[in-house]
């Protein structure tokens, strides 16, 4: 601690979090279904008919109706698919602690995926695999099951998944928390 900060209160920041994609927060915070899931159906249908209107698709109400109940769901079950590496540094380190081994590293990547996953380069890549994991199945889930009854060509199907993915993705998996 330098002089200068000595004496001097560490000025407290707030951090705002989309609160249509905290998918962690509804492990920890069960209530939060009901805020997440009616704004998490209203994202998910904006950004479907936003890609179906940039793929040029005709009757895009008649399309959005057969194919928005599945994109919700399965955007949930990417989601969740998504976290399972953010686990990784966990199971290994419950691993070593009962081999009797304590890894302060392992610790400290654990901590950095759930807090801030800039923290280290491991955490940052962790986060970043639970990220792709999710993209690619979301738009796996939307391409072939989604909009599987719709009439969108093959093109637009693969167009409007590869949008979705992208766009509804979670991001928020990169978002320091407050750490609670």
């Amino acid at each position: 601690m330098t002089a200068y900060n000595r004496g001097r209160k560490k000025k407290k920041t707030v951090v705002l979090h989309n609160m249509f994609m905290p998918i962690w927060l509804l492990w920890f915070f069960p209530v939060t279904w009901i805020i997440i899931l009616p704004g998490n159906f209203v994202f998910d249908l904006l950004i479907l008919a936003l890609g179906m209107k940039i793929c040029r698709v005709q009757r895009i109400g008649q399309q959005l109706k057969k194919s928005i109940v599945k994109t919700w769901l399965f955007g949930f079950v990417a989601d969740f698919m998504g976290m399972a590496p953010l686990f990784l540094p966990k199971w290994y380190f419950d691993f070593r602690s009962e081999q009797g081994e304590t890894g302060g590293l392992v610790e400290t990547v654990y901590n950095a995926v759930w807090y801030d996953p800039f923290q280290t380069a491991a955490s940052f890549l962790i986060v970043t695999l639970g990220v792709v994991v999710s993209i690619v199945f979301i738009f796996i889930f939307n391409y072939y099951f989604a909009l599987k009854k719709t009439e969108l060509s093959r093109k637009e199907k693969k167009r409007t998944a590869l949008i979705l993915a992208v766009v509804t993705a979670p991001w928020m998996f990169y978002f320091p928390t407050l750490g609670w």
